[in-house]
């Protein structure tokens, strides 16, 4: 039952070492805006020891861990669900015996396994070398992390899913695109953590699934979120997942009767 799914997720895992020099380019870019990143708010320390409880070290290695997490867990780029919505090719993926939803889940989750190996651990590695990392303060911090980007993966590429299925219903998917992409900046912690903005905006943020795929595992990596807090963030990344997967079930049911009644 699951085997059709391995092979899609083998295939893309393979298919990513193709691109060599793509490859080292979006490294080289990642390097270049984990300094920017480092540099911009470790300049907001100038005046002050401690911002939302993070000192200049807690924000460095923040950003050190969330530009290495933007590739691993995504909350943009592409599936290839748009694409192949306008060019008819998904009359065809939808009479295959498998689950459409199954079939991206398994691709992304892959490329993002791809992504530990040549984006993530190099940037951590960048990272600590130029004095920007810390490790997490206990060892037993090391599983729950991985479950948080796992699970953060999880939701990204739910996110992206439903946002490309949104080509059933209009000519294009750019526009939702651009929404969420304008929706999810802030909240998912990539240009400031969370911790930057007032406990009202932080409660607002948290009832959005965007602070569960950057935010949320960096602030298990900084050993921010321990006992009950840690099982709680852990939960909600849980239930995110779960909602977001059933969500894209939902949304590819009725595109496909959207597809049938347009003679697709």
């Amino acid at each position: 039952m699951l085997a059709p799914y391995a092979a899609f997720a083998r295939a893309a895992f393979q298919r990513q070492f193709a691109y060599r020099t793509a490859n080292w380019a979006g490294l080289f870019t990642n390097v270049f805006f984990l300094f920017f990143r480092a540099a911009a708010l470790a300049a907001c320390f100038d005046a002050r020891s401690q911002i939302g409880g993070l000192t200049v070290q807690d924000v460095v290695t923040y950003v050190t861990v969330s530009q290495s997490l933007v590739m691993v867990c995504p909350q943009w780029g592409v599936l290839g669900l748009a694409v192949s919505v306008h060019t008819g090719q998904v009359a065809m993926d939808l009479v295959r015996p498998v689950n459409l939803v199954g079939m991206y889940l398994s691709r992304r989750l892959a490329i993002s396994g791809y992504y530990v190996i040549m984006r993530m651990l190099p940037l951590l590695a960048v990272g600590r070398l130029a004095g920007l990392l810390s490790f997490p303060p206990s060892p037993a911090l090391w599983l729950p992390f991985a479950s948080s980007v796992v699970l953060a993966a999880w939701i990204g590429i739910c996110l992206i899913f439903l946002v490309e299925v949104s080509s059933f219903w209009f000519e294009g998917d750019r526009g939702v695109r651009y929404l969420v992409m304008g929706l999810a900046v802030l909240p998912s912690g990539l240009i400031l953590p969370a911790d930057f903005f007032p406990e009202a905006v932080q409660t607002v943020f948290a009832l959005t699934p965007f602070p569960y795929t950057l935010y949320v595992p960096t602030e298990v990596w900084l050993g921010r979120l321990g006992g009950v807090s840690l099982l709680a963030n852990l939960g909600a990344q849980l239930a995110w997942a779960v909602g977001l997967t059933i969500g894209c079930l939902v949304a590819l049911s009725a595109g496909e009767r959207r597809l049938q009644i347009m003679g697709g």
